[in-house]
């Protein structure tokens, strides 16, 4: 091996170094999310929590009322009724914290996502068709 070829090989590390972590840096700019419940697609209650939000919150659907707690900016349904959630497939879902995770009770049309506040807002850098 030439010394150029060690040049080129330690600046293509630098930058692949450099670009993962600017990347993990823009993913954690903010512990502040956005808890989203959607019931058959409409969206009825966003609740902006952090790090620090140690809570439970209801929220309706048709006649019913669910729940969700909130704890160190992790997010788990609570189980509900057999006879409304059959399968709790969405309290077995456990806990999330992860903008792409998201809670589903398929028979309620419940759908429970994170919106990170800090990447929503940002601008486009580009569009590509």
């Amino acid at each position: 091996m030439k010394k150029g070829d060690i040049v080129i090989i330690l600046t293509v590390v630098i930058i692949s170094i450099f670009s993962m972590l600017s990347i993990i840096y823009s993913n954690s700019y903010t512990n502040e999310k956005d808890i989203v419940i959607k019931v058959g697609g409409e969206e009825i209650k966003k609740i902006s929590v952090d790090d620090k939000t140690n809570s439970i919150y209801d929220f309706n659907f048709g006649d019913e009322v669910g729940y969700i707690e909130i704890k160190a900016g992790k997010i788990r349904m609570l189980e509900m009724d057999k006879s409304i959630c059959p399968n709790k497939i969405c309290s077995l879902t456990g806990w999330i914290d992860k903008k792409y995770e998201t809670i589903i009770c398929i028979p309620n049309k419940i759908a429970i996502s994170i919106e990170n506040i800090a990447t929503e807002h940002q601008e486009l850098d580009e569009v590509s068709y």
